[in-house]
């Protein structure tokens, strides 16, 4: 699901991927987009596998390949629209369209080009369907089936956030007349700040004033 047959390939997939993707993250979160290509990139990787090998769909020629991003994006789009089926979306010198009905198109049109001679990208594009449509109905029953995925993810990310942890590196003690210089240097920024308060109130600090007013504000 990350490697692509040529730029036309990949362009429309990413195409795919950011319209969709910004329709399921105004109901869902990040990680649920994310879960929602892998493993539904994986269910089209399966289908195509389970054809391949048991149902005896292909001729098994040596030229039989799967890849590409298209069954991880319509499982995005099946998914979203499953559990928003009546967003619409405006279709240039169309019409407005549900993603209902747009999902159903795509799916009819993967299930007409089986026959074709990319019928093994037509069943891994069901696959990822099958998916996104199973997802999203569980989760309007208020069932995340993605949790444990988003789990495994953070353990492994907090795994690796461990392991690249910064030695400390022990810096040598300022000296007096370096201290009480930093520190006269601060009370005359301090002074400065209280100043231009008096004379045009707080909001007129910018950010980099607020936050030094702030933490002197907490010692």
């Amino acid at each position: 699901m990350f490697y692509h047959q040529g730029f036309i390939h990949l362009l429309f997939n990413l195409i795919g991927l950011y319209f969709y993707g910004k329709i399921f993250t105004q109901y869902l979160n990040q990680k649920q987009l994310f879960s929602t290509y892998i493993i539904g990139g994986l269910f089209g990787a399966l289908f195509y596998y389970l054809t391949f090998n048991y149902l005896n769909a292909f001729i098994d020629d040596g030229k039989n390949f799967a890849f590409g991003a298209s069954a991880a994006v319509l499982a995005i789009l099946t998914a979203i629209s499953s559990y928003a089926p009546n967003y619409q979306i405006y279709v240039p010198l169309i019409t407005k369209i549900k993603l209902k009905h747009l999902a159903i198109t795509f799916i009819i049109l993967d299930i007409i080009l089986i026959p074709s001679n990319n019928g093994g990208g037509h069943i891994a594009h069901l696959g990822g369907a099958f998916y996104g449509l199973y997802y999203g109905h569980r989760l309007k029953q208020g069932k995340d089936i993605s949790i444990w995925f988003n789990k495994l993810i953070d353990s492994i990310a907090n795994y690796f956030r461990k392991d690249s942890k910064l030695k400390t590196v022990h810096k040598r003690a300022k000296t007096d007349d370096t201290w009480r210089n930093e520190k006269k240097q601060n009370q005359i920024q301090i002074n400065n700040i209280l100043d231009k308060i008096s004379k045009s109130g707080y909001d007129s600090l910018n950010d980099k004033e607020k936050e030094l007013l702030f933490k002197e504000s907490k010692k």
